[in-house]
C-alpha cells in the first residue's frame, strides 16, 4: 500500500499539495444479557479522504468508502481543484518523513477466538447475577478496535500506524 501512495502523491503536476489518508478499522462488539447473547459482531471498513491544495485556487476534500477507486478519487480531486474560484491560500511546505508505527501487544486481542470471549463474558455476567440477591438481570459489554492508518503527502511524507483500542 505505501507503494501506491507514494506513486499517487507523485501525480500533482501544477504545484498541488496532495494528502490521502487511508484507514482500515476491524471491530469486534458483544453484548451478553444474563444468559443470552444479544449481539455478537465483527466489522471490517475502508475508507479514507483526499485533501488537495492548488497553488492558484484553494483547497479540495473528500471522503470515500473502500480503496478500490483511489485512483480515480485522486485523479478526479486534481482536476476538480483547478476548477475552484481564484484564491490566494498556500500552505508551508516541509520534508518528507517515512515513519512506522507498529503496536506488539503482549497478548494481541486479536488473536483469541470470539468463543473465548463471549465464554469470558457470561462468566461476568454470571458473577454479577450471584453478587447479591438484589442483582437479577445482568448486561455485560466487549469492544475492541483495531485500526490501521496509512498517510502520504506530496512532500515525500509517508506514515503507517497501527492504533488498538479495547
Amino acid at each position: 500500500m505505501r507503494e501506491i501512495l507514494r506513486d499517487l502523491v507523485r501525480r500533482p503536476q501544477n504545484g498541488e499539495y496532495l494528502e490521502i489518508r487511508l484507514e482500515h478499522i476491524v471491530t469486534t462488539s458483544i453484548r451478553i444479557h444474563n444468559t443470552t447473547v444479544e449481539r455478537l459482531k465483527v466489522t471490517e471498513e475502508r475508507g479514507g479522504s483526499l485533501r488537495i491544495l492548488h497553488p492558484k485556487t484553494g483547497w479540495w476534500f473528500v471522503s470515500f468508502q473502500g480503496w478500490d477507486s483511489l485512483k480515480e478519487h485522486v485523479a478526479s480531486g486534481l482536476r476538480s481543484v483547478a476548477l475552484l474560484p481564484q484564491s490566494r491560500t498556500g500552505v508551508i511546505r516541509g520534508e518528507g518523513t517515512e515513519e512506522e508505527i507498529r503496536f506488539s501487544p503482549r497478548e494481541d486481542f486479536r488473536e483469541k477466538p470470539l468463543g473465548e470471549k463471549v465464554q469470558l463474558l457470561f462468566a461476568y455476567a454470571r458473577m454479577l447475577r450471584e453478587a447479591s440477591p438484589f442483582v437479577v438481570s445482568a448486561v455485560v459489554e466487549y469492544r475492541d478496535e483495531w485500526r490501521t492508518v496509512y498517510f502520504a503527502n506530496s512532500d515525500g511524507s509517508v506514515i503507517f500506524w497501527e492504533k488498538p483500542d479495547i
